[in-house]
């Protein structure tokens, strides 16, 4: 058997309990990915760090290697939104 076929059909426990599989993680990662885009309003101070790994994602050659950089654009996402958040209580608190 194809070892990369093999991993596929590798089910995750959740902290929940419940099971999924690769293509329900990248799914999830893909709807959280389009929620943080959508939202950006401007280019923030991570461009560079974004561009770098969407250009990533199209030469990753399995699904594995594209959750991680799923992941990865996430992570820088959220990186930026924590900028937002501690500026916006440091306004809000002065």
């Amino acid at each position: 058997m194809n070892i990369k076929k093999h991993i596929q059909k590798i089910n995750f426990v959740t902290a929940e309990g419940c099971f999924m599989t690769y293509k329900e993680i990248y799914d999830l990662h893909i709807q959280l990915l389009h929620v943080y885009e959508n939202n950006e309003k401007h280019q923030g101070p991570y461009q560079k760090q974004l561009n770098y790994f969407k250009r990533q994602f199209f030469i990753a050659e399995d699904i594995v290697q594209r959750i991680f950089v799923l992941n990865q654009l996430i992570k820088i996402h959220e990186k930026s939104r924590e900028i937002k958040i501690n500026w916006c209580s440091e306004e809000y608190f002065k």
